[in-house]
């Protein structure tokens, strides 16, 4: 992959970004992947944590890999996840 992954608003709404990483594979086959990230807006300084916690804060992180020909349709997920304060 050469240079940075472009993140741009993705179709599943408020929070969710979406970037395409493409690849090729050692027998020359190229590859595409959809990357989708779920990033609430922050909240107000000093508030407790959960979702739209400041997005520096993440200490711990999820990657959930779905099925190869799918989209991701797992947006309740993602909030569960940033909910307790763990980037998705």
């Amino acid at each position: 992959m050469a240079g940075e992954l472009r993140w741009e608003p993705d179709v599943l709404g408020d929070g969710f970004e979406s970037a395409v990483l493409e690849t090729v594979h050692p027998d020359g086959a190229h590859r595409i992947a959809t990357l989708i990230r779920y990033l609430p807006e922050p909240r107000v300084p000093g508030g407790s944590g959960g979702a739209g916690q400041d997005r520096a804060a993440h200490r711990q992180a999820v990657l959930f890999l779905h099925g190869w020909s799918d989209y991701f349709f797992n947006p309740e997920l993602a909030r569960f996840w940033s909910d307790l304060g763990i980037a998705f």
